[in-house]
């Protein structure tokens, strides 16, 4: 698994560094997993060639265009990436035609939980650093520095507030709407009656397990 894991960061690092070719030439050293998605990895180096072709003739697509397409291909390749990381467990359930809607909501309820405890770890971070920059304020009034000094504790403290405090409290807000949007689906997964509604509901879990995968 190890050895897999360093695979896909090495992948990775190719997809970053515009090397698309030498992504997908990696899927291919690696004989398992070329067997595997053969029809996948296969489909992407011809899209990936067409692509090629059309920026070499003169006037056949608009920059904007070729842009989309090389975006749409890294994104496929990205998202292949992560089915291959998925447990068989996860697959098996969620590539199959088969609802387990207890399965799902639990899935759900992990994503969740998940989010809980990263709100939990950001609050505590932001605490931190809310902390530190007033304990340091509130020392240069009380130790006698020089007014330069004092004033510059205060301005590292306020810097250090700002600068610091915004990401975590970023993080929180954004995971807390990621909370809301994910009790509305585990409450269409359960109340549903729909098969249609499940299905959507089906795909829309295995997107969030591909793109938390590694």
């Amino acid at each position: 698994m190890a050895k897999l894991e360093s695979i896909f960061r090495e992948i990775k690092l190719k997809i970053a560094d515009d090397k698309l070719d030498d992504a997908l030439g990696m899927l291919q050293v690696n004989l398992n997993l070329y067997v595997a998605y053969e029809k996948e990895i296969i489909a992407l180096q011809k899209r990936l060639q067409e692509h090629k072709l059309a920026d070499i003739r003169t006037g056949s697509e608009s920059f904007e265009d070729l842009t989309i397409s090389k975006r749409n291909i890294v994104d496929d390749l990205l998202k292949l990436l992560s089915l291959i990381t998925l447990s068989p467990e996860i697959k098996t359930r969620y590539l199959s035609d088969d609802i387990n809607r207890t399965a799902m909501i639990r899935d759900v309820k992990g994503f969740i939980d998940n989010h809980s405890n990263q709100i939990k770890y950001y609050s505590k971070l932001t605490a931190v650093v809310l902390l530190i920059g007033i304990v340091g304020t509130a020392l240069s009034f009380v130790i006698p520095f020089s007014v330069e000094q004092s004033q510059d504790i205060v301005l590292y403290g306020s810097v250090l507030i700002s600068l610091c405090s915004g990401i975590p409290i970023r993080e929180v807000l954004n995971r807390r709407e990621k909370i809301g949007t994910l009790n509305v689906l585990k409450n269409k997964v359960s109340q549903s009656s729909s098969e249609d509604e499940l299905k959507q509901a089906k795909d829309l879990i295995l997107r969030i397990f591909e793109k938390t995968a590694i």
